[in-house]
């Protein structure tokens, strides 16, 4: 079970990185933000919103592989 637990957050670890990358590269992403840009606050919050998502799915993902990675080198040193 503890196995299954590893490889499903790596696995979701891995999601979260994939899903930054979509996001980054969406262009329907993109073309909202550049249509919010006319709006002041609606165009800061949409660009707020979508940064704050995208980037916390890559840092989620990227600690997520750090934290792990650790703790099975830390379990097998000892």
């Amino acid at each position: 079970m503890n196995k299954l637990k590893i490889i499903g957050l790596y696995l979701l670890g891995l999601i979260c990185i994939y899903s930054f990358f979509i996001l980054h590269n969406s262009k329907y992403l993109s073309s909202l933000i550049e249509k919010a840009k006319d709006f002041r606050t609606n165009g800061f919050f949409i660009f707020l919103v979508s940064g704050l998502i995208e980037y916390g799915l890559l840092l989620t993902g990227i600690f997520i592989i750090i934290v792990l990675t650790y703790f099975i080198v830390k379990k097998n040193a000892t």
